[in-house]
């Protein structure tokens, strides 16, 4: 038994029964690479999507505007988000962060997303969006996140929504 470099990790290592000069160590990363790169092509694998939307209106009042549109349809428009966080990135713009279980159910929410596009077009002075396979998430399980609007705003909106179409 003797010490080789690994030629990953390129530390020195006991060469016991370990092949192609790895480590046990990144043998183990590699072999884990190896079965997730398996796993999606079978298909029993999916990694959750990140969509990042950034939007700058026109005024505090189109703004506040789509807001209270945008938690008044949340729903309807976003129903397979598994996660929304929406944060104020300066006085007329925001970053939207919407999770969702994979590509094929982020793809389902294109048409609500144009609905809504459509809705609040002449209320934003600029759009886009970025998209990609969620790499880290973490939530502290003993935080208490704090937001501006909450569920109880978004069903208080829907409701007021839901009125307005029926009366």
């Amino acid at each position: 038994m003797g010490s080789r470099t690994c030629s990953y990790c390129k530390k020195l290592f006991d060469a016991k029964d370990i092949r192609n000069n790895l480590c046990e160590k990144c043998l183990a990363a590699e072999l884990v690479k190896h079965w997730l790169k398996i796993d999606k092509i079978k298909g029993i694998y999916t990694m959750s999507v990140g969509r990042i939307t950034m939007i700058e209106w026109t005024s505090d009042e189109a703004m506040q505007a789509s807001f209270k549109l945008y938690l008044s349809t949340q729903k309807e428009y976003f129903p397979n988000a598994q996660a929304v966080i929406n944060v104020k990135t300066g006085p007329l713009s925001m970053m939207s962060l919407a999770i969702y279980e994979s590509f094929e159910e982020a793809e389902k929410n294109l048409v609500g997303r144009q609905k809504f596009n459509d809705a609040v077009a002449i209320f934003v002075k600029d759009t886009f969006y970025y998209e990609g396979d969620l790499h880290y998430f973490f939530k502290d399980p003993n935080a208490d996140i704090v937001s501006e609007y909450t569920e109880k705003d978004r069903l208080f909106f829907e409701a007021e929504r839901r009125a307005e179409k029926s009366g």
